[in-house]
């Protein structure tokens, strides 16, 4: 039956999942992941979020994207909004907003191109948005009938829109008002990548780390981040003064979906990976974190000190303290994690 207390408008299968899930979405303005074999609800995706980090209004498109791990949703509210499909205690990730120039009228359809970072976004009105899902950044934005004037444009109508993905083209049925005409309109995804070979750290970098998810490397020099897509070797993704001190440790979680950061003046913090939103802070610790490990069979945070001390926290975002710490006569020079084996490496200055 229909899990929504509205009409179900669109429903998207995830194929990674295990077991086979399908998210759907509905005009009672909620997204819901169930398993195809039992059809039961899994979980409505931002159920207890506050009305800003959640769906208002109806919603009449999903899209999933396969490469990012990540589920679009669009509908009368006229943003595109980013969910990880995940049992979390928060799964929103953001809003895609273009603040200059909004879809003015409700989205009708949400694409995720197979094999790209790109989510396109298709209005009532035939205004089409690209966007960078790595970035949440607009990439590019256009009516899809660009031979009508913009008095011609408000009395377009979208009724029909499909992703053909082997041919990598958008196609459109758009209906003129005035005589009710209808044409077929299609374009070709953008092909070339909208980042800039030429940017490079200024500096030397102090901490690089490999993301598998997101096929991404993140790098550390002085106060500034960069992500660099690993297929192409161009920067994806600048974050200048990223931090108030120079970043000295860098390490990802057990989902991939989140990074820890260490600074020069003791800063231990965790961030989301594709928004670079801090999601919560530690205690600052008197001297420069030098080392950082995440210890996935107990959900841990191990930092190793210059002031010759290793400190654990929890990853539960209710301790700020560390809840261990360890001195050793010598100082810790890098500290691993052994997934297959589950435990944690140390090195000092000797050993």
């Amino acid at each position: 039956g229909n899990p929504h207390a509205s009409a179900l408008t669109d429903m998207v299968i995830l194929p990674l999942a295990n077991p086979k899930t399908i998210v759907s979405c509905s005009l009672d303005a909620t997204v819901k992941v169930q398993d195809v074999g039992y059809g039961k609800s899994v979980q409505e995706l931002g159920a207890n979020n506050p009305p800003d980090r959640r769906h208002r209004q109806g919603i009449l498109s999903v899209a999933y994207s396969e490469d990012r791990n990540i589920v679009c949703t669009g509908g009368f509210e006229r943003e595109v909004i980013l969910w990880v499909p995940m049992e979390v205690n928060d799964s929103f990730v953001g809003r895609l907003i273009d603040a200059e120039s909004p879809h003015k009228e409700r989205i009708v359809s949400v694409v995720c191109p197979a094999g790209s970072n790109n989510v396109i976004s298709t209005d009532q009105a035939g205004v089409v948005k690209i966007w960078d899902i790595r970035t949440s950044g607009l990439i590019e934005s256009f009516h899809i009938d660009g031979s009508l004037t913009k008095s011609e444009q408000t009395r377009f109508q979208t009724v029909a829109q499909a992703y053909d993905h082997p041919r990598q083209k958008m196609v459109i049925v758009g209906r003129n008002l005035m005589d009710m005409t209808c044409k077929v309109y299609s374009f070709q995804s953008l092909k070339r990548r909208h980042t800039d070979p030429s940017l490079a750290h200024d500096g030397s970098i102090t901490a690089a780390i490999y993301n598998p998810l997101q096929r991404s490397f993140l790098t550390a020099s002085g106060t500034d981040l960069k992500v660099w897509d690993a297929v192409s070797g161009c920067v994806s993704q600048d974050m200048p003064r990223f931090a108030e001190s120079h970043i000295t440790a860098l390490c990802l979680d057990v989902t991939c979906r989140r990074f820890v950061m260490g600074t020069h003046m003791g800063r231990l913090s965790m961030h989301n990976c594709i928004t670079g939103v801090e999601s919560y802070r530690y205690d600052d610790v008197p001297c420069e974190i030098s080392s950082v490990c995440y210890l996935g069979h107990v959900r841990y945070i191990l930092a190793a000190c210059t002031d010759n001390h290793l400190r654990l926290y929890g990853d539960d975002g209710t301790r700020r303290a560390a809840c261990l710490t360890i001195r050793h006569d010598t100082g810790f020079t890098k500290v691993m994690y052994s997934a297959r084996l589950a435990i944690a490496l140390v090195a000092d200055d000797q050993d």
